[in-house]
């Protein structure tokens, strides 16, 4: 009987550790940040956190962001899945832009910043490159033949 209630207050004592923990850390991204439409006078960043968030982004010519501006996006909730993208509008064309992603605030990512390049003006000649990406689960199909 002394055994089984010094394990359960073991098990209840790392319980309510990494609760704290959890807490204490707060959201954090779990999958991306991932670029969607970048046009010339705008981008979408799109995120899957870890929990509910409210999610936001800064963004600057800067590569340290010295110069950043912030834009406010939506709250990432069960709803959702925890998934959302910022819009980030007023940008230059053929700009350069760094930026970070801020859950409740606090930043997500450290430097050096991810970056993306916006469209020239509509009309002018310009070359593009763009790549496919796809997940391949947590087990790849691409195993040996049988």
């Amino acid at each position: 009987m002394h055994s089984t209630l010094i394990m359960f207050a073991g098990r209840l004592l790392l319980a309510c550790i990494a609760l704290t923990q959890a807490t204490v850390i707060g959201a954090h991204i779990e999958i991306g940040p991932m670029l969607g439409h970048v046009g010339s006078d705008e981008a979408r960043i799109w995120i899957k956190s870890s929990q509910t968030a409210s999610l936001s982004a800064v963004v600057s010519t800067q590569a340290d962001l010295s110069d950043a501006r912030r834009v406010d996006g939506p709250v990432l909730g069960y709803q959702t899945d925890n998934n959302g993208h910022v819009q980030i509008n007023h940008l230059a064309p053929s700009t350069q832009y760094y930026y970070n992603i801020l859950l409740d605030g606090q930043p997500s990512l450290t430097a050096p910043y991810p970056s993306f390049k916006t469209a020239p003006e509509h009309g002018e000649p310009t070359h593009l490159r763009f790549a496919f990406g796809s997940c391949v689960g947590h087990v790849g199909q691409l195993s040996a033949a049988a």
